[in-house]
């Protein structure tokens, strides 16, 4: 499938977006706007409706990781009274290169091609392995298990065979409620699409051979924020900012809930997709450029939302 994918003739270059800030002007803040923006704020967040959805099982929180998978910076500091502190920027991590072996162990015909031609055919087939994801159907377990599957059974609709994902992530949060089971959800993928873009990836388990009914192996993957990860992944396909910044900044668009609780809700799901960046760590200057403009907009929003 990715020999196909990377080798097929480019129909068109990808054309490079100019990331918007929205409505905001930015400018140098001053003193004042600056202590703003540094004031404790309670936050309340609400849940967030996911891109792509998929079934949930419970596992232990005891189950095996990928270990090799860090968070480079914590989220919003949190205070003890509930309270936290805004940070004025996003810290932008210091990513390593994409690793070649990473890329032979999901095609090892891979091995000659420049990784930028590697990235540019996979972004021109990106909606179209998205569809294979949403054609893609998982005999999951219908009861809780202590430990995850080493690979699942899955089915598809899809009429490309070259397009159908490679592997399923099991995302579980990396900080789990003492006491309490993690929620796993699965998320068919690419190991192409993740190798050429998340430079802290292990090496993928292969892949078998495909059919209408196949078996795909089961990456665990521990993230911070799990729910920021259908918009984190949606842009490694695409490279659309402009669909990321409209579905982070949606509260900010929307002035009927231009108010400080959906500010906030809005800021969370930024933060959400920068952790889960910084531990994939994700080699993209569009998406760091995408985020630090949406992190930017919503608070010149904040500024100007009264007390």
């Amino acid at each position: 499938m990715l020999a196909t994918v990377t080798r097929t003739q480019l129909a068109a270059k990808s054309t490079r977006r100019t990331v918007t800030a929205g409505a905001c002007t930015t400018r140098r803040p001053t003193q004042s706007s600056h202590r703003r923006a540094q004031a404790t704020i309670t936050v309340r967040y609400a849940p967030r409706r996911r891109i792509i959805t998929a079934p949930r099982v419970s596992v232990p929180t005891s189950v095996s990781v990928n270990n090799n998978i860090r968070v480079v910076e914590s989220g919003l500091p949190k205070q003890n009274n509930g309270q936290i502190r805004i940070p004025r920027k996003l810290v932008r991590p210091a990513v390593r290169g994409i690793r070649r072996e990473a890329l032979l162990s999901v095609d090892s015909s891979l091995a000659d091609v420049p990784l930028p031609y590697i990235r540019d055919a996979l972004k021109v087939h990106g909606s179209q392995m998205l569809t294979a994801i949403g054609n893609t159907r998982a005999d999951l377990p219908t009861h809780r298990t202590s430990s995850l599957p080493k690979t699942i059974t899955v089915s598809s609709t899809s009429t490309e065979d070259s397009f159908r994902p490679t592997h399923m992530l099991a995302i579980h949060s990396n900080s789990p409620s003492s006491g309490q089971r993690s929620q796993v959800t699965f998320y068919p993928a690419h190991g192409a699409v993740l190798a050429a873009t998340c430079s802290s990836l292990p090496n993928l388990p292969s892949t078998p051979s495909s059919s209408s009914s196949f078996i795909l192996p089961v990456v665990p993957l521990s993230l911070p924020s799990p729910s920021a990860f259908p918009a984190l992944q949606h842009y490694l396909y695409t490279s659309d900012t402009r669909s990321l910044l409209a579905s982070l900044l949606s509260p900010v668009t929307a002035s009927s809930s231009n108010s400080t609780p959906a500010l906030l809700r809005s800021l969370g799901a930024i933060n959400g997709v920068w952790r889960n960046a910084c531990a994939l760590g994700v080699s993209d200057d569009g998406l760091w450029n995408a985020l630090d403009a949406a992190w930017e907009t919503v608070l010149c929003a904040l500024e100007g939302v009264k007390p």
